[in-house]
């Protein structure tokens, strides 16, 4: 419900994807699940999620890499307090039979706590033949060493096997196609195969307490990701002329290509250590936070097949036979490894009754190899600063700066450094914005906002290929409005 968030790539049968303030999501470091990085390669299940937070904007220094838009949190369930029993069912208009277990408590003395999900799905999509299945099993367990010291793990599995629909294309590039019903599906032949993937988390939380003002913790989360991509891929159209590339003919024609990865894998770490406490000096209030944080990720895959079967066309769906040959994906073998550490700080100076002051800082190194050659080691400084005006309890005036780091974008393919990714580049914002309370059943919020990156693009060669590279500027601005809560009783 919040108009700055927006799908990003959310094919069906694939991944479910957003964008936010008009930047797609970085898959790699934009996702968080209990804020250490996960990808977002698959539908990240939510039996087993509390809610879901959204940071609009740079988020440098609470993410470190991240995108311009901001990060998505997802919160685990956590044990109950008292015994918790619940199923659900559900049968939907297509056929589509879902069920799910909640289950939750502690032991009589309350030190030992449990949480369990479980769920199964059969999945039938509104795109006809776009079917598959999902399975879904978690647990997160508290222990309460001492009154101090709590020690919390949560582990999660979920395999999916799903038909995925590809999106459409412009017919020539120039107009959208039309009288095409929604169900239709282009990946429909007979040899096509489900995308099957794996996923699963072990998280490791110890919180100790010293006092009422500070405390310490040490998390960490490691996650294991599997794929096999199998799509009847529809691209370009090779029947009118010379041939156009994207874009399909004006008759609906389009060329289907056998697309196959077999065996890609993702298994990132994340760890975190924090201390974390309210001290005064003076007349003003300090809310400090000091940490170090560790990101570990390595990207495994084969050279994917993508060949030539044949055409189709979106009004009448043709046949063609597979790629001739057989294609089999090559050797699976580690393209990319990255290494993130950083060391961070903050504090919120409470100045006065009205006034607080924000500042941070995180100093980033990031170490990145791909294809087991030329390894990049970068290290960025990101500020983020602001200052915030509450002219009563329920309304707020702020102003911020703030500075992000993102990864460079991967090359194009037919490109002269294809399938590689760029440097990581610095970004920068300005915001300015109002929240406040019109009554207890309505807040309101307004903000303005201006990020500055690089400007990333496909240049064009005299003498050769193109390149992609990093050059001159993007700005944007935007605005930001948003009304939430009761209209009447």
């Amino acid at each position: 419900f919040d108009a700055s968030i927006s799908d990003s790539y959310n094919a069906v049968g694939y991944a479910e994807q957003f964008s936010i303030r008009g930047f797609a999501l970085d898959n790699t470091s934009s996702y968080r699940k209990d804020g250490m990085a996960i990808p977002d390669d698959t539908q990240i299940p939510l039996e087993n999620k509390e809610r879901i937070e959204v940071l609009k904007g740079l988020a440098g220094l609470q993410a470190g890499v991240a995108a311009p838009g901001g990060i998505v949190n997802y919160v685990t369930k956590r044990p109950t307090n008292t015994p918790l029993r619940s199923a659900t069912v559900e049968v939907k208009e297509r056929g589509t039979v879902y069920g799910a277990v909640d289950l939750g408590g502690r032991s009589e003395d309350k030190r030992f706590g449990y949480r369990i999900n479980a769920a199964g799905e059969r999945l039938r999509s509104y795109v006809k033949g776009a079917d598959g299945e999902r399975e879904f099993i978690s647990g997160a367990f508290d222990w309460q060493i001492t009154p101090q010291a709590l020690l919390q793990l949560d582990m999660d599995y979920q395999y999916k096997s799903q038909i995925t629909a590809p999106g459409y294309q412009l017919i020539r590039n120039e107009v959208l196609p039309t009288g095409v019903s929604a169900k239709t599906l282009l990946n429909a032949q007979p040899w096509t195969k489900p995308v099957e993937t794996k996923s699963s988390n072990v998280g490791l939380r110890f919180e100790y307490l010293f006092d009422n003002d500070w405390r310490a913790s040490v998390a960490m989360n490691k996650h294991k990701f599997q794929r096999d991509d199998y799509t009847a891929f529809p691209y370009g159209c090779s029947n009118e002329g010379d041939g156009f590339y994207p874009g399909y003919c004006s008759n609906g024609d389009y060329d289907v290509y056998d697309y196959q990865s077999v065996g890609e894998s993702k298994s990132p770490f994340s760890a975190q250590a924090l201390l974390q406490g309210k001290l005064t000096t003076g007349a003003i209030g300090h809310e400090l936070t000091v940490g170090s944080s560790l990101f570990q990720r390595s990207d495994r895959f084969g050279d994917y097949v993508y060949d030539y079967a044949g055409s189709s066309n979106i009004y009448q769906n043709v046949i063609v036979p597979p790629a001739p040959g057989n294609p089999t994906t090559g050797p699976v073998f580690e393209r990319r490894k990255e290494n993130e550490r950083s060391v961070f700080a903050q504090d919120v100076l409470t100045l006065s009754q009205k006034f607080k002051l924000h500042a941070g800082l995180r100093h980033v190194q990031v170490k990145r190899t791909e294809f087991g050659v030329d390894p990049s080691d970068t290290s960025f400084t990101l500020p983020n600063v602001a200052l915030v005006y509450n002219p009563t309890q329920d309304w707020s005036v702020y102003g911020s700066m703030a500075h992000g780091l993102e990864h460079g974008g991967v090359a194009p393919i037919e490109t002269t450094n294809a399938n590689r990714a760029l440097d990581p580049s610095r970004s920068k914002q300005l915001e300015f914005g109002v929240k406040g309370a019109v009554n207890s059943e309505v807040n309101v919020s307004a903000a303005v906002f201006q990020v500055t990156k690089g400007l990333e693009f496909t240049q064009a060669n005299a003498d050769g290929p193109a390149s992609y590279v990093r050059a001159g500027e993007a700005q944007h601005r935007g605005v930001e409005l948003g009304v939430q809560g009761k209209a009447t009783g």
